[in-house]
């Protein structure tokens, strides 16, 4: 179930991604939400916006921040550009509603607070990575499945007891994992919905130095390779 979408590792890309204060920074170090943002427009419309892209488009509409990116800003850029419809909220529920309605990615805004223990960041010495985003593209048998812009720390120490691996790179948490990991922000979410005209066949290989994704537009009936 879910949108076909496709699985990018920010790790992969060492292009500049300057921001105020920052001025070293490239996509690994700072670019989940670009990452996040490009896994969320390519899975619900088919068109192209890798992570390059999609910083290069974050910095022109002044989404850049000093930490990393200002979601609130990005996003309702982001749907406007791309005719997706778009909200927020902070309720499991309300996602989940989406979710299962179809044609719908979520952005889940990841607190990086140990005294929450999410599946992500733990109490004790697993809490030592900060605030990051993530894409939810599914909700079944009462979990989230979960498109991570840096995998690996989710099977570090005891966050192994938190997830679910799935076989296509992504992973499984539960319902109050999520907002464990979310709760201290706001919003937790930003739910975009695609127009339903877009059906993708994906396959994704981050395997080497950068992501190949091979996306079937159903409206074009076209492969496209990037």
């Amino acid at each position: 179930g879910g949108p076909n979408i496709p699985l990018y590792n920010q790790k992969n890309y060492s292009n500049p991604y300057p921001g105020p204060g920052n001025p070293n920074a490239t996509i690994a170090s700072s670019g989940c939400g670009p990452t996040a943002i490009s896994m969320v427009v390519e899975g619900l419309t088919g068109q192209k916006f890798d992570p390059v892209d999609s910083c290069a488009y974050s910095t022109e509409v002044g989404a850049r921040a000093t930490s990393g990116t200002n979601m609130k800003v990005l996003s309702p850029k982001v749907a406007e550009k791309f005719g997706l419809t778009y909200s927020t909220s902070s309720s499991e529920d309300d996602i989940i509603s989406k979710l299962t309605a179809g044609n719908t990615a979520v952005i889940a805004n990841s607190a990086g607070d140990g005294s929450v223990a999410g599946w992500r960041r733990l109490t004790g010495p697993e809490n030592t990575h900060g605030g990051h985003y993530f894409v939810i593209g599914d909700y079944q048998d009462g979990r989230f499945k979960i498109y991570d812009p840096a995998p690996g720390k989710h099977s570090s120490g005891a966050r192994k007891e938190k997830v679910i691996e799935n076989s296509d790179g992504t992973f499984s948490i539960s319902k109050d994992d999520i907002d464990k990991e979310t709760k201290k922000r706001n919003p937790n979410y930003y739910i975009f919905t695609g127009s339903g005209m877009n059906s993708t066949n994906s396959t994704t290989d981050t395997s080497g130095s950068s992501t190949t994704t091979t996306t079937q537009s159903s409206s074009s009936g076209l492969y496209k390779v990037y």
